[in-house]
């Protein structure tokens, strides 16, 4: 993230509301990390040296009251045998190995893959290291009368086959891995074993709820060590049996790579598969225009590139050819009414097309006639999912979803300061109390840029939309979250790239949940921007930001997916000569 977006305030870091993680934010967090300049193997050391303190504790337990010096243990050796996965988990069981090599009175051995199948980089790197060390290390395929006898003979068993990115049953080498274990458990109840991260076999869900298929298996763990925070599926009832003991352990996770949105959390968001068909990306519909023509077509055109399957323009009949004629790919239909604006008349034509919309982008170009306003107000309670943009964003629109039977849409406001403090004015005087009851003004801090934040929050909380503020960093809430965005320079400041935000926001929305969607829109919006400024300088247009998006996706999708392919290909391959 670029220095110009971070002041050095502790407000833009210490918004990390909760002290539990689920598994698809922790890789977000990862990758993130990699972003701001941390090298996914420093993340990978820390780890490893945290599992090898806790098998040191566990081995020091083992000594019937014995404890460990410099000298090693004060009687027999420990025996230790780590199994490494193919992923980073079996990078962090690799780590812990090199470190336990060093220690008097350990003996080191280690379960591991195959070269060629081990998937990552720094997780081969550590492998190899292992060379260097007196670690013995025996491959998968050796024949199971070896890998037996290690087991037998070992004192501490450490699990590092596979991490939170399981879904559904453990599989081939991985489940006769975990299986032997599991034999090894019922001759010797006693045995000690470690997990890292997570127990393998344990599907760790989107969601992080666990629920174990029928005929699982995984390993029961006497101690987990999961790393940063609590995983949320570890505090399941049915995580209790197999994660025993969960012991957290920091590894240097930056505090702004949970609370600045970066690439991680673009893997967070819906991705087109090979099975899907038109519409499974979703269809946005953006309500715009009249006075202004260039703002609905730069909305509209951003919602394309940034993934959505169809997207239609419903505009006054004054603009609809001129919108039309920028761009064969745009579906544009002129309101019936025949007027210059927006009118309660065009109400009636439009709801079929809004509630058949994945989302509905209503605000860019509109103007202010006191009609339009009106308008806006029949037709936003009427939407699943909508994004709220320039002219459209007025306190009065909320009056019309309050009095409304329709279910109250997923909203994102996307106001930049003006439009902010005009909608701020919904929130009660410093002093009062909210209307919930529950929010006061005096939680607010002194300091401006944490004052201004609670206030996007109290906002979120309020109309019960995800507010996204437009500045010099962006600021994200949907009410209880906070994030904060730093891409983007001063060169935006040009007319029509709102619009453009506006466009990615509906596409995103269109299939994602609203506060994700928000954030990952700001961060892609501003990183076309940034793409933009390096190509044409500090002066360029709205255009040139459009046509850097599809670039922001190719940057932070297309790698990890080829690399993905090459893996399976490779390991396909291997289970087909097993």
């Amino acid at each position: 993230m670029q220095e110009k977006g971070i002041r050095r305030d502790p407000s833009f870091f210490d918004r990390s509301q909760n002290d539990v993680i689920t598994a698809d934010e922790m890789k977000a967090v990862d990758l993130n990390c990699h972003y701001l300049g941390i090298d996914p193997s420093v993340l990978m050391e820390n780890a490893g040296a945290a599992v090898a303190s806790e098998i040191l504790s566990e081995a020091a337990s083992l000594k019937c009251g014995g404890s460990f010096s410099e000298n090693g243990y004060d009687r027999d050796r420990i025996r230790v045998l780590l199994f490494a996965g193919r992923g980073n988990n079996g990078g962090d069981a690799f780590v812990a190995a090199r470190h336990l090599s060093s220690v008097p009175g350990i003996d080191v051995s280690v379960i591991a893959p195959e070269r060629p199948l081990i998937r990552t980089e720094e997780a081969g790197r550590n492998d190899d290291l292992l060379k260097f060390c007196p670690v013995s290390v025996v491959r998968c395929d050796a024949d199971r009368e070896t890998i037996s006898s290690l087991l037998s003979a070992a004192d501490i068993i450490v699990d590092g086959i596979l991490g939170t990115g399981i879904r559904g049953k453990a599989r081939g080498a991985e489940r006769e891995m975990i299986s032997l274990i599991l034999e090894e458990r019922r001759k010797r109840p006693d045995v000690r074993i470690i997990s890292i991260d997570i127990p393998s076999g344990m599907p760790s869900g989107a969601g992080g709820d666990v629920c174990p298929p029928e005929g699982s298996c995984i390993i029961s763990a006497d101690t987990t060590v999961t790393f940063h925070k609590m995983k949320t599926f570890l505090k399941t009832p049915q995580a209790a049996r197999y994660a025993g003991k969960v012991v957290v352990s920091g590894i240097g996770i930056l505090p702004a790579a949970e609370t600045f949105t970066g690439p991680g959390h673009l893997r967070l968001l819906h991705a087109r598969r090979s099975s899907d068909h038109k519409g499974c990306s979703g269809s946005v519909l953006v309500i715009g225009g009249g006075p202004y023509t260039g703002a609905p077509f730069l909305a509209a055109s951003a919602a394309l590139r940034s993934g959505a399957d169809v997207v239609r323009v419903l505009t006054p009949e004054t603009a609809a050819g001129i919108i039309a004629s920028f761009s064969p790919d745009l579906i544009v239909t002129a309101l019936p009414s025949g007027k210059d604006h927006l009118c309660p008349d065009d109400v009636p034509f439009i709801l079929p097309s809004v509630r058949s919309a994945d989302s509905v982008i209503i605000g860019p170009g509109l103007g202010n006639h006191p009609e339009t306003i009106e308008a806006v107000s029949g037709i936003l309670p009427f939407c699943r999912k909508a994004v709220i943009d320039a002219d459209a964003l007025r306190p009065e629109i909320f009056s019309g979803i309050s009095r409304s039977g329709e279910t109250r849409p997923q909203m994102i406001l996307t106001p930049h300061s003006g439009e902010f403090a005009r909608l701020a004015a919904m929130l009660p005087a410093p002093n009062d109390t909210a209307s919930n009851g529950t929010e006061t003004n005096d939680t607010v801090s002194n300091n401006a840029a944490a004052n201004d934040t609670e206030k996007i929050r109290l906002l979120a909380a309020k109309t019960g939309a995800v507010i996204l503020k437009k500045g010099a960093v962006d600021t994200i809430s949907d009410g209880g979250r906070i994030r904060f965005n730093s891409t983007g320079n001063p060169g935006m400041n040009v007319g029509g790239t709102g619009d453009i935000l506006s466009g990615i926001a509906g596409a995103l929305l269109a299939s994602n949940d609203a506060f994700e969607a928000a954030a990952c829109a700001a961060f892609i919006n501003g990183s076309a921007g940034d793409l933009a400024s390096a190509v044409k300088g500090p002066v360029f247009t709205a255009t040139d930001v459009l046509a850097e998006i599809p670039a922001v996706f190719r940057k932070y999708f297309r790698k990890r997916r080829e690399q993905k392919d090459s893996v399976h290909r490779a390991f396909t391959a291997w289970e087909a000569n097993q």
